[in-house]
């Protein structure tokens, strides 16, 4: 009986297992038929199995980014390097721009309570201002969401913006001066004066000056325009306001020197030039023509003028050094920066085109019409300038050889307190002593400071 019931049992599991045979297709159909029978549909076909077609993309919903931008960019570089690129990428994005005007304030923008999606503005006083109005989102958690690698960009320019941000990072870096000392050779070679060369101190640059500054034919030739006070003194990091104790700290014996060289620069017998806006200085030396050497903090705007400096013989070197800091020229100021808007409906779409506008593509492009760009990769700057024709043949590669120093913080207070050291410069040149100068200049910025009630 146990034999029987073993029996019954394994046929019982041979049933089983010839059926689970059958079902899985561990064989072709006509591999396991008997032969001579005829295969079966399924045996005969080749046919792929059906596949589903894939649902159809719904195309993303049009996006209108409210853009303030403070003038980083004109409007034919905002084109080129924004809007058609973007067009290109994500067809779905516009922009409305906003461009700053002489009354544009980051006060005014905040009382509007306008939107504002995306901001290109610029780090030191203008980003200053606008950080105190929280019109500047911290863009960190944005910046990890989308996977942006900061290690891209040259840690000069990180270091800048995060020194403005309180902890956070409230842009990201997409340009910044370069400065470089421009020279008219036609006045060199009219006054037998060898052309400067990269390298060269403020004292060496000085000397040259002394030689060109002369009144010929009618004509008064003026040897060194140095632009600004506060662009003499960058270098060396001095500031109008310390951003510490929102002092003025203008009295000190790195001021001193500043001062005076600028004072020998304007004693000059011929060479005094009144302190101007920076397109006034370029006028100046483009268009007057009669400024032998020009010390400029702006390449960018200079190489841009395009059709003034075809007009002109010129050339270009190393920007001066002071003799206790060789080859550096001003404090990093990134220009633009750009920037998320604390008030702005469509933060993730500004983001990706805040990514994309400082990608490697669109900063070769800027870097190939004379801006400096923000990232490491070496081919901005092989390929600087690359488009401009009027720079064939410069000495484009003295501008590389200085570095920027290192950023100090602006505050909300510098601009004025650089103008009114301007104004207050005449007195040192009309011959007020220099610590007496000093002196009633601090006291002037710190009145200023108090009267903001701030």
């Amino acid at each position: 009986m146990v034999c029987n019931r073993k029996l019954g049992l394994f046929v019982s599991l041979l049933a089983v297992s010839v059926s689970v045979a059958g079902c899985g297709g561990g064989g072709t159909p006509a591999a396991n038929a008997p032969a001579g029978s005829a295969p079966s549909p399924a045996a005969k076909s080749t046919e792929p199995a059906a596949t589903a077609a894939p649902a159809p993309t719904t195309p993303a919903a049009p996006v209108t980014l409210k853009v303030f931008n403070w003038g980083g960019l004109d409007d034919n570089l905002f084109q080129k390097l924004v809007v058609e690129p973007t067009k290109k990428k994500y067809p779905h994005i516009s922009f409305q721009v906003t461009n700053r005007d002489k009354n544009t304030k980051a006060e005014g923008l905040a009382a509007s309570g306008a939107d504002i999606d995306i901001l290109f503005i610029q780090s030191g006083p203008v980003m200053g201002q606008f950080k105190s109005v929280k019109l500047l989102e911290d863009m960190t958690p944005y910046i990890k969401k989308n996977n942006v690698n900061l290690d891209r960009f040259e840690p000069e320019f990180m270091d800048a913006i995060r020194k403005e941000s309180d902890n956070g990072l409230l842009g990201l870096p997409f340009g910044a001066s370069l400065w470089a000392t421009f020279y008219n050779k036609d006045i060199f070679d009219r006054f037998g004066v060898p052309y400067p060369k990269d390298g060269m101190t403020w004292d060496e640059v000085y000397e040259l000056a002394k030689k060109l500054t002369k009144n010929e034919g009618g004509v008064q030739y003026k040897g060194l325009d140095f632009q600004t006070l506060h662009s003499l003194a960058s270098p060396l990091q001095l500031v109008t306001v310390d951003p510490t104790t929102m002092k003025a700290a203008v009295n000190s014996p790195g001021w001193a020197n500043i001062f005076d060289l600028a004072k020998r620069i304007s004693d000059i017998p011929g060479n005094d030039l009144p302190i101007v806006t920076a397109a006034k200085t370029r006028e100046r030396f483009l268009k007057d023509k009669n400024v032998a050497i020009f010390a400029s903090p702006d390449v960018f705007a200079f190489a841009n003028e395009s059709q003034a400096v075809k007009d002109l013989n010129w050339d270009i070197v190393q920007y001066p050094s002071f003799k206790e800091k060789p080859n550096v020229y001003g404090m990093i100021n990134p220009n633009p920066v750009v920037s998320l808007g604390t008030t702005g409906k469509n933060k993730e779409e500004a983001m990706k085109v805040i990514d994309l506008v400082t990608s490697d593509e669109v900063q070769l492009a800027y870097a190939r019409v004379g801006g400096k760009s923000s990232l490491k990769n070496p081919e901005m700057k092989k390929q600087f300038a690359a488009d401009l024709a009027h720079l064939k043949g410069k000495n484009v590669a003295g501008i590389f050889k200085s570095k920027p120093a290192p950023y100090v913080v602006a505050t909300e207070f510098t601009d004025n307190a650089q103008n009114y050291l301007s104004t207050k410069y005449e007195d040192l040149k009309k011959g007020k002593d220099v610590n007496t100068f000093m002196r009633e200049a601090e006291e002037g910025i710190n009145k200023l400071i108090q009267s903001s009630g701030k």
